[in-house]
């Protein structure tokens, strides 16, 4: 036997006034209204590097206080890639080229906001 729930409505009866429910926003919509994501970089680390495709952001975060040094790559808020090095010289060599990389396929330099 098949099991039914009840879906609840997208309004909400509150007894004597029915409230209409909140506007969605497209992905496009958002993109329009934020230049990058946001992200917080945690104490110490640095942002090399800010690059935009479409509605998409990626960055490329240094943490050079611990060894290894650490290189993290994000698109949006989600962590793609993460490299470590034995030198802050070697990590920065490595993000220069990966970005290279990266704008050679479409990718452009956006400033964060």
């Amino acid at each position: 036997m098949a099991r039914v729930t009840e879906v609840p409505s997208l309004t909400q009866y509150t007894g004597s006034a029915t409230v209409p429910p909140s506007p969605i926003i497209s992905g496009v919509e958002r993109a329009r209204r934020t230049n990058v994501s946001t992200y917080t970089v945690q104490p110490g680390a640095r942002m090399l590097w800010c690059l935009r495709r479409r509605s998409t952001d990626v960055r490329c975060i240094l943490y050079p206080n611990e060894m290894p040094v650490e290189v993290q790559v994000l698109q949006d808020r989600d962590v793609v890639l993460t490299e470590l090095f034995q030198e802050e010289w070697l990590a920065l060599n490595w993000a220069r080229a990966y970005c290279e990389r990266l704008k050679l396929q479409g990718w452009h330099d956006s400033q964060p906001s």
